[in-house]
């Protein structure tokens, strides 16, 4: 089973890799476990802040399910 801290690094070089360099600043991160693996995003840390969150779903052999942008 893949860790949660290794779920959030595979998420992050993920999204990093995919979008424009800075895409991570200013955000926070959340995980939720799920039946297939973790649901990784990204949200902002100020609430304030408008826009979407990167999601990215790792499996737990550390393959991506998933990865979209919510807007």
């Amino acid at each position: 089973m893949l860790s949660q801290d290794r779920a959030i690094e595979i998420a992050r070089d993920l999204v990093q890799s995919r979008t424009e360099a800075g895409v991570l600043d200013r955000r926070g991160v959340a995980a939720e476990r799920t039946e297939e693996g973790w649901h990784i995003w990204f949200p902002w840390q100020d609430p304030n802040m408008l826009g979407g969150s990167p999601h990215v779903m790792v499996r737990d052999d550390g393959s991506i399910g998933d990865f979209y942008s919510t807007q």
